[in-house]
This record gives structure tokens, sequence and C-alpha cells, in this order.
């Protein structure tokens, strides 16, 4: 007496989409899965961003401005900036000591298309 054995076939763990990120999803035996991560993603999901950077990116129409409290460097000071210009002249970054003028200060500045510290 035997009984016949029907092959099942696995479901391909891939189906639901568990990958997130716009990562490759690649079935494996015992319908489970591997997710290759793309760029800057992590994870078994590929669900964790690496080095996240959240930019924000502002916009000036020569009438406008941020205003941000002063700088605190006692020694040393380190900025780094990238910036596009629509003009060939305009203050990018000015921050001075003290309120009333006197002090040091700090100035970045486009005049006539090239920087100017």
């Amino acid at each position: 007496n035997y009984m016949p054995v029907t092959p099942s076939r696995e479901t391909p763990a891939c189906l639901s989409n568990p990958c997130h990120s716009s990562a490759t999803c690649m079935d494996l035996p015992s319908s489970t899965f591997v997710c290759i991560c793309k760029p800057n993603y992590t994870g078994l999901l590929c669900d964790e961003e690496i080095n996240k950077r959240e930019y924000q990116i502002p916009s000036f129409d020569g009438k406008s401005y941020v205003r941000m409290n002063r700088l605190k460097a006692y020694h040393k000071f380190s900025i780094e900036v990238e910036f596009k210009t629509y003009s060939d002249n305009g203050i990018i970054l000015y921050n001075q000591q003290k309120n009333d003028g006197t002090g040091d200060f700090v100035s970045l500045a486009i005049v006539e298309g090239y920087l100017q510290f």
C-alpha cells in the first residue's frame, strides 16, 4: 500500500513585496527571502536609512533673509555651506560678535559673481 505524493509548490516569499526603499527581493528555499538593499539603506527589510541627511533649501528674492541667533565660537569656528546664486551680488552669511556693531565679524558674500570672505 502506498499513497501517491503530490509535490507542493512553495509560495514565493517575495510575492508580498516585503522589502522597502525599492530594494530587490530574492526568494530563497523554504519560503524565505533576502532583501538586497540600495545604497544608503540597511536592515533585514532595507527600511533603515544610513547617513540620513535632511536638506532645507531656502530661496530668497533679494528682499528677504533668515535671521538666527548669534553663533557662539570661543576659539574655533567651522561651517560648511553649499549654495546656488541667482544674482552676481549678495550676502550669503553675516555674523557679528556684538549687537552694537563692535567686535569681530564674519561675512560671506558674492561680489560680481565671485565669493568674498
